[in-house]
């Protein structure tokens, strides 16, 4: 940050830090300047300022800074938490990618799912969020035996399609819930 202005009482100088090297935290604090007079009249002088330093906000166009994450497979019915994001980073920011709603429990198929790196300073940084692609596969049913329908009887030279099969509602109830949209 550049200070401007340059005078005091009319005598004109230069404004310069006390501390040019420093490297302030995110937020609102008072640091030292010092004005140097361009007449050898007068001391330099050293006051206090105010400055506001923001969050840094990572830049999503900078492809070379973000890594997204990478991630396994679900089988419909888990939940993102079950699944570890790996392999992802923001350069010069430590912290650790995870997911926006981990209990969430993503249809089958491939489809982008939130994510946000969480900066381990969030004092100095803002939380960035993102989307990865995660695939769903469809889940197997496995019917007990008392799940199962029971059929009617055939006679020889009779085809599957004559027999009857008698609905068992918890099988058909289980079907429902796991079908994927």
């Amino acid at each position: 940050s550049r200070l401007t202005g340059g005078k005091v009482a009319g005598t004109t100088g230069t404004w310069s830090w006390a501390e040019p090297e420093l490297k302030p935290n995110a937020g609102t604090a008072e640091f030292a300047v010092v004005f140097t007079p361009d007449s050898s009249a007068y001391d330099p002088i050293t006051a206090a300022v105010t400055l506001t330093v923001n969050k840094y906000r990572i830049d999503p166009d900078r492809t070379d800074w973000v890594v997204l994450p990478s991630c396994g497979t679900l089988i419909y019915g888990q939940a993102l938490g079950s699944l570890e994001l790996v392999d992802g980073f923001v350069n010069g920011v430590f912290g650790v990618w995870v997911w926006v709603d981990p209990s969430l429990k993503p249809d089958a198929g491939m489809e982008l799912q939130e994510v946000v790196y969480a900066p381990t300073d969030p004092a100095n940084y803002e939380p960035f969020y993102e989307t990865v692609y995660v695939t769903v596969y469809k889940a197997t049913l496995l019917p007990t035996s008392a799940e199962l329908p029971t059929a009617s009887t055939l006679t020889y030279g009779q085809t599957l399609s004559d027999a009857m099969l008698e609905k068992n509602e918890n099988i058909n109830q289980k079907s429902k819930e796991s079908k994927p949209k």
